[in-house]
């Protein structure tokens, strides 16, 4: 199984996906059509894959190819996120200006 890869030779990952549907014919081979857009060059590119062919883990995972190591430390050093803080920025978004209240709870939190 070969990786899906853009005109200018970027591996896709998942969140470069657009549109994926399924051309089942009667007759002969049914397609997998992908639509999907480029994170480097930014083109809109499309493939038609045969349904034999089409396995949807060609995506590169996106944990590996985006992540770093020091960005995964900082992640894993922040844990879940816990209900208070869920409740916070529910209220924050539900403000008469949910913008302004969001900016100023994400610079009081020290971000």
């Amino acid at each position: 199984m070969t990786k899906l890869l853009c005109d200018c030779g970027q591996p896709l990952v998942r969140r470069d996906l657009v549109l994926q549907e399924y051309y089942i014919r009667q007759f002969g081979p049914s397609f997998v059509y992908i639509k999907f857009r480029c994170r480097r060059c930014n083109r809109l590119g499309e493939r038609f894959i045969r349904q034999e062919e089409w396995w949807p883990g060609v995506f590169t995972p996106r944990s590996r190819e985006e992540l770093h190591s020091s960005e995964r430390e900082v992640f894993d050093a922040l844990g879940p996120i816990t209900e208070s803080e869920h409740r916070m920025a529910r209220r924050q978004l539900h403000s008469s200006n949910p913008l302004i209240a969001l900016r100023a709870w994400v610079e009081s939190s020290g971000e």
